[in-house]
């Protein structure tokens, strides 16, 4: 998948649009999806130093889409508000 190969070359804002991009049939399809929730967890984690309330948004976007996602759960439990 083309998002997968731009995250794994640390294109992350490009991978994640991408996939926003592609719309109902990201949400449709569970692995797309668990993908995009990934990605913006990682994303998420890069911005925590930069931009804590950005990268709060980020890991709640990654918990709506995958909600399984206990790691990013407990991060977002000490990230400021």
């Amino acid at each position: 998948e083309h998002a997968s190969l731009l995250a794994r070359q640390g294109e992350l804002d490009s991978a994640i649009t991408l996939l926003n991009d592609a719309g109902a049939a990201v949400v449709r399809d569970p692995e797309s999806r668990q993908t995009l929730a990934r990605l913006y967890a990682q994303r998420g984690e890069l911005r925590v130093k930069r931009d804590p309330k950005a990268a709060r948004l980020d890991m709640e976007r990654a918990l709506e889409l995958d909600p399984s996602q206990k790691e990013v759960r407990a991060r977002l439990q000490i990230l400021p508000h």
